[in-house]
């Protein structure tokens, strides 16, 4: 995937969470998720609500306030999230399936 090497065997659904992980890291520089702020990340369908569309067509930035889930990468700002789709492009296909 050209992010990261990786020296053993994982499928390509969790090679695109890492670089999405890494990705997020860098552009949240410093800033986390807690239950008492709001964050951002990518899903698909048509039932989120408040969505902002990405370059991918069918992939929005959501919205999560006063909770956290585990396994969910956040940003810090819908840009920041747009950001992430724009460099990692079609390497968060396997993940979006």
């Amino acid at each position: 995937m050209g992010c990261a090497i990786f020296t053993f065997r994982i499928s390509e659904q969790t090679k695109s969470l890492i670089c999405l992980q890494i990705v997020a890291n860098y552009l949240n520089n410093g800033w986390n998720k807690t239950e008492s702020n709001s964050g951002y990340f990518l899903g698909r369908g048509s039932s989120l609500s408040g969505k902002t569309e990405t370059d991918i067509k069918g992939v929005y930035v959501a919205m999560h306030q006063n909770v956290k889930y585990p396994g969910v990468v956040y940003f810090r700002t819908v840009a920041d999230a747009q950001k992430a789709v724009k460099i990692l492009g079609k390497k968060l296909l396997p993940l979006l399936k």
